[in-house]
């Protein structure tokens, strides 16, 4: 079965993922944006994503992600989004507990 996952960004599912692969810590997978407001929001933020600005200050200029799996609810994966390109979403996998506490405090 393909991996399939709902994408949560300030609490609001702004879209799906499928086709997902990753090396390492890095992710990339199809995008399907959901009709929403808060969908088109990220999807402009991340367009218009600064990776100087991200490099300066990883922590305020981050976009933070959370993978919720769409058939096990219970499996969640913790992620900087960096590029939405070409029906593409590019993402970067937080796993270690000090960027995890830097990044995702309130997890």
């Amino acid at each position: 079965m393909d991996l399939k996952y709902s994408v949560i960004w300030n609490g609001h599912a702004v879209g799906s993922l499928s086709n997902y692969t990753q090396d390492m810590w890095y992710i990339w997978a199809d995008w399907k944006g959901l009709d929403t407001l808060e969908s088109k929001e990220f999807e402009t933020l991340l367009s218009n994503f600064d990776h100087n600005l991200f490099a300066a200050d990883p922590v305020a200029n981050c976009i933070k992600v959370i993978l919720q799996g769409i058939y096990s609810p219970e499996k969640k994966t913790y992620c900087l989004a960096l590029k939405l390109e070409d029906g593409g979403i590019s993402l970067r996998e937080v796993v270690a507990k000090e960027a995890m506490a830097m990044f995702f405090p309130e997890i």
